[in-house]
């Protein structure tokens, strides 16, 4: 889907005095990069991330960071529990609009991006969508918030199986997708993208 389908590229398991968990080190097709953490058979561990546009080369650059957080971690750092615990996570990309393309774009959003996303939502993909205005933006900052909510993130197996069912549903070709993506970027540019977690009080 544009701008969705984060794909696990490299797993790093780290053992702690009482609990079992797992580094995933993701990458989108629009090449953004994150990490997560999450307890291996029971609830994500509450970690704050953030998603950073890069280029393919960085991609090499970032396992091995992952390699340096898995040696921190695992000298017992989240040993204690946390009084926070982990919810939804919120995928949250921000667009600025080109002159005069604001009709454009939101035409796109209604028709294409709606009906991915509603595609998504029935399949259990994700549990929310919406699109939010920046009212009173700055000149460095986004004019729309796209923003989807999910409750996990699928492993590669589950991102792979997902992947094929959407292609067969949306009846496009990967080629002509990305020239459509190519095409938006005449009248629409992708300054960032967040992905944030919601955190719940334990008790």
């Amino acid at each position: 889907m544009p701008d969705d389908g984060p794909q696990i590229v490299f797993e790093c398991p780290v053992e702690s005095s009482d609990r079992h968990l797992l580094f995933r080190f993701y990458v989108t097709p629009m090449e953004r990069i994150y990490v997560t953490l999450a307890e291996q058979g029971g609830q994500s561990v509450s970690v704050k991330g953030r998603v950073v546009m890069k280029r393919a080369i960085t991609k090499f650059v970032s396992v091995l960071t992952l390699g340096t957080l898995c040696a921190m971690f695992s000298t017992g750092v989240l040993a204690e529990e946390s009084p926070l615990v982990g919810g939804d996570y919120w995928e949250i990309t921000g667009i600025e609009i080109q002159d005069g393309g604001g009709w454009k774009y939101a035409k796109w959003l209604a028709d294409e991006w709606r009906k991915d996303l509603e595609f998504a939502k029935s399949k259990g993909w994700i549990k929310d969508y919406m699109v939010m205005a920046n009212v009173h933006s700055r000149s460095d900052e986004p004019d729309l918030y796209l923003i989807r909510v999910r409750d996990g993130i699928p492993s590669g197996e589950e991102g792979e199986k997902r992947q094929k069912e959407y292609m067969e549903w949306q009846s496009k070709s990967i080629e002509k997708m990305a020239g459509e993506n190519r095409n938006r970027a005449e009248y629409r540019t992708v300054m960032s993208t967040s992905l944030l977690q919601m955190l719940h009080f334990r008790n």
